[in-house]
């Protein structure tokens, strides 16, 4: 209770991919248009990371992204912040030898950053997802000395967007109802000696159905996106500089079309 901390994050991912634009004329199967989009992203995040106690077991977060991203295949760039979040932890059972350490949290993301459905894509970048979600999810952790064995699940909900009017190609957007992400992890930690420890994790998380709206000559149309899969191999290397400080180093293998 009564205590601070705070943790700053610097993170680079890269995501490539290639997609096919196509047209057809009207009624029948001739091809009007037909390009390949290739989408090269480099993206820098600087996160800021504050905890407060308001009691034993209850902590208050905010997190605090800036964000830099460069398309080399587009030749855009953006800088700005990110979607701030707001959270909550509760551990409601005190810490006993031989039992599991338990963690309930919740959070709620913001819509701070640049919308991808409010720019103009084809010369803006966007720094965050468009929307706010709320998240919430339980995190369990056992310590075997030397081994800190943990796992989480979570699941996130994100409200619809109406009113949107982004030209993507000869359709307007109008709307967009994200799907929910169902979120898990797990993993262990291998204290090498009071002061470098390593640890290796698995995140997976499954996205639902997305649905957008579109306007196209007068005529409205919808459709849903494909159910996506994102799974991350990661390794962190733990060093404690000081009594109140550590720093980690990691690295993070995609294992699916849709991870970075």
């Amino acid at each position: 209770k009564g205590q601070y901390a705070m943790n700053y994050d610097l993170g680079y991912s890269f995501y490539r991919d290639k997609q096919i634009d196509i047209a057809l004329e009207d009624g029948g199967s001739a091809i009007q248009r037909l390009r390949i989009q290739d989408d090269a992203q480099h993206s820098f995040t600087n996160t800021f990371d504050v905890s407060y106690g308001l009691k034993d077991n209850i902590s208050l977060t905010m997190s605090l992204p800036l964000v830099y991203k460069i398309d080399t295949a587009g030749g855009k760039d953006a800088v700005g912040l990110g979607d701030v979040s707001f959270g909550l932890r509760w551990q409601p059972i005190p810490l006993k030898r031989g039992l599991p350490t338990t963690t309930f949290y919740s959070s709620l993301s913001t819509a701070t950053g640049d919308s991808p459905y409010e720019i103009n894509s084809a010369s803006d970048l966007a720094t965050g997802k468009g929307y706010y979600s709320l998240s919430a999810g339980v995190s369990v952790s056992k310590v075997t000395d030397p081994i800190v064995l943990f796992g989480s699940a979570g699941l996130t909900v994100g409200n619809n967007m109406g009113g949107l009017n982004q030209r993507q190609g000869s359709r307007i957007l109008t709307s967009f109802s994200p799907g929910q992400t169902l979120s898990t992890s797990f993993g262990f930690a291998y204290s090498l000696n009071y002061d470098v420890s390593i640890s290796a994790s698995y995140q997976q998380s499954i996205s639902t159905n997305a649905r957008y709206t579109f306007s196209d000559a007068g005529e409205t149309t919808s459709f849903s996106s494909a159910t996506q899969l994102s799974s991350v191999l990661n390794y962190t290397l733990s060093l404690r500089t000081s009594p109140t400080r550590v720093v980690n180093v990691s690295v993070g293998f995609g294992l699916s079309e849709d991870t970075p």
